[in-house]
């Protein structure tokens, strides 16, 4: 992905990107867990979302 956003220039070359495995990155459950619970709530099961909306800021884009 980093490739072809420096191929378009919508970044910049002097962006780097370090890549390691899950298992090497004990944290990377969270954002994968908060991502899950904004999917279902997306998708008409908003229980896990409203367990964590309080410490959530979502900002909408356009698509």
């Amino acid at each position: 992905m980093i490739d072809v956003l420096r191929a378009t220039k919508a970044v910049s070359s002097i962006l780097r990107m370090d890549h390691l495995p899950g298992p090497a990155e004990p944290l990377l459950w969270l954002p994968d867990a908060v991502c899950g619970a904004m999917t279902r709530a997306r998708t008409g099961e908003p229980a896990f979302a409203k367990t964590i909306e309080s410490r959530l800021t979502i900002i909408p884009i356009g698509y």
